[in-house]
């Protein structure tokens, strides 16, 4: 394991995507607060004077390589059991399109990874696409629910509760200080 996807090459190249049921299930296993877990999505969204984004991520280094704080010093993942779905399936991932004729159309992608490629079992192939498969009505069921939440706030009244800066999530509203 080369743990290349868990250190930043580029700007961003090692932002983990995670649901708030992936931050709690890795708070449950290590103890850690969402703080020490998880930290906003960089990119913000503004709309009534309120910045804002859907999205948590796993928490990086802050200096050096912003390696993903669950990267051992041998490179290996110290909550592998308990990662979240990105990283159980890199780099490959489902995402949908739509075709000239209008119709949804799921497509297989396949990000750059140095160690893809290596030889695997016909068993470790037919649990990763079940792996993909999870993630992707995980991920679709988490989309519904993000949708669900942001039809039913008001980001005025959130400003005028003194929240300038916040997640949207599956959960509600999380200030960010």
């Amino acid at each position: 394991m080369c743990g290349e996807c868990c250190r930043m090459n580029t700007t961003d190249s090692n932002l983990i995507i995670m649901s708030a049921s992936e931050v709690r299930e890795i708070m449950a296993a290590t103890g850690l607060s969402w703080d020490e877990v998880a930290e906003p999505y960089p990119d913000l969204l503004e709309e009534d004077g309120v910045s804002y984004t859907f999205d948590w991520c796993i928490r990086r280094n802050p200096e050096g390589t912003r390696s993903c704080v669950f990267q051992g010093a041998d490179n290996r993942c110290t909550i592998y059991e308990h990662r979240p779905w990105i990283c159980r399936t890199y780099p490959l991932m489902l995402a949908d399109s739509v075709s000239e004729d209008g119709c949804t159309v799921t497509n297989l992608l396949k990000s750059e990874c140095l160690c893809y490629g290596n030889k695997i079992t016909d068993d470790e192939a037919k649990a990763q696409a079940e792996d993909l498969i999870a993630r992707k009505i995980n991920e679709d069921r988490e989309f519904m629910k993000i949708k669900s939440v942001y039809g039913k706030i008001s980001l005025q009244k959130i400003k005028e509760n003194g929240i300038k800066k916040c997640v949207i999530d599956s959960e509600g509203v999380k200030e960010i200080v």
